[in-house]
């Protein structure tokens, strides 16, 4: 089923909320009983032109379309809801991000690893080595590599040199 969707002045970009309905078997009862619990911020009326003439068309943004996917008891939405419950939104959590990553930018991200690595052994300021720490951190998790223990960030640049084999390993 097609979607409408429309671009506001922000680059966000807003579902026809009747489409969103009909997707998730959701009875269209007009905007004021279906978007009726639903904060005013997240729907908009937007005038169409259509075949029969100026209409007016109800949007609702991201967080609109989630409030109609958890509304509804539907078993699309039911799927639908379990997959970003139980997929989606933890792999959000724990990388930042959720889908795949190509091999070219997996060799990009691997030698931003690197370069951060490099700069935290380098770096004799504790503060720009803790800086550092997240974005590694972060980066490490989207190629599913091992992420550096915490003490090792902590420890003075001369003493970081090779891990055991339990631990990440760097090279200068």
């Amino acid at each position: 089923m097609d979607i409408r969707t429309a671009t506001d002045e922000h680059s966000e970009v807003w579902f026809c909320a009747k489409n969103v309905c009909e997707a998730l078997d959701i009875v269209w009862s007009g905007a004021s009983a279906t978007l009726e619990n639903m904060p005013e911020n997240w729907f908009m009326v937007i005038n169409l032109i259509t075949i029969k003439g100026e209409q007016d068309a109800y949007f609702i943004n991201e967080a609109g379309l989630y409030h109609l996917i958890f509304r509804s008891n539907k078993p699309k939405a039911k799927d639908f809801a379990n997959w970003v419950c139980e997929t989606v939104l933890p792999e959000i959590r724990k990388t930042g991000f959720f889908g795949t990553i190509g091999i070219k930018n997996r060799s990009s991200i691997s030698r931003q690893i690197d370069s951060i690595s490099l700069q935290i052994v380098n770096n004799k300021n504790a503060f720009r080595r803790k800086l550092l720490q997240d974005p590694l951190r972060r980066l490490c998790n989207i190629v599913n590599q091992p992420i550096p223990p915490d003490d090792w960030i902590a420890k003075d640049c001369n003493q970081v040199d090779l891990f055991d084999d339990s631990q990440a390993k760097l090279t200068q």
